[in-house]
């Protein structure tokens, strides 16, 4: 389901930023020391323009509640 009409020029793009961002592994850490050591492993996290999903894949292993939305399908 689609609430938002996809610009035509947004899918090339997501497609090179998975490329670039294909190992989410790499982001963790940094996101580790910049925010997750103030939050609780209860805590809900929203990643918005979330791209393949794979930050939210790997705070999900990690025992975040997660959810993660993107415009590109």
């Amino acid at each position: 389901m689609s609430l938002v009409k996809n610009d035509a020029n947004h899918e090339p793009i997501a497609s090179v930023f998975n490329l670039l961002s294909s190992d989410a592994k790499l982001v963790i850490p940094v996101l580790e020391e910049l925010m997750l050591k103030h939050l609780s492993k209860r805590a809900h996290i929203l990643d918005i323009g979330c791209s393949n999903g794979k930050i939210v894949q790997q705070l999900q292993i990690r025992g975040y509640q997660t959810t993660g939305l993107d415009v590109s399908e």
